[in-house]
């Protein structure tokens, strides 16, 4: 959905999304960290509608185009799922984004440097430790 762009347009969006793009050394890369965050938030853009160039919403008119639409989406909502993890009970720090603090267990703990899309507290801010949903470029 992101062919059509350049680096720098790639670049800006993920800028403008705070998606983190540091780890991106080519075009494919900034591709899939797009459309992984694209998969988050459900978003339905037609590569073949362009203005400029920056894709655009469609509007799905027929019923083919609906059912095509709903299994992709169910398809993405497989793949954001198979790429995200929950992690409870790690206290949110002032010093430090979740960002860090997840990447520092997963060293400390595991071994490895994982690569994080971005990081998201779930629920509501009830003087309790919110779960933690960690999103990756991959499985």
């Amino acid at each position: 959905m992101y062919k059509h762009l350049n680096i720098v347009w790639l670049t800006q969006l993920c800028a403008e999304r705070e998606i983190q793009h540091e780890q991106c050394r080519y075009k494919h890369d900034y591709i899939d960290v797009l459309e992984t965050y694209d998969m988050y938030h459900d978003k339905v853009i037609d590569d073949n509608d362009m203005h400029g160039s920056a894709p655009v919403h469609r509007h799905l008119s027929n019923f083919l185009e609906v059912v095509a639409a709903a299994v992709s989406a169910e398809k993405r909502s497989r793949e954001r799922r198979a790429k995200s993890l929950i992690v409870s009970g790690m206290v949110p720090s002032v010093n430090s984004t979740d960002n860090i603090i997840f990447t520092r267990l997963c060293m400390i703990e595991l071994g490895i440097e994982p690569t994080v899309v971005f990081t998201r507290r779930h629920g509501n801010d009830t003087g309790r430790v919110r779960p933690l949903l960690v999103c990756l470029p991959c499985e």
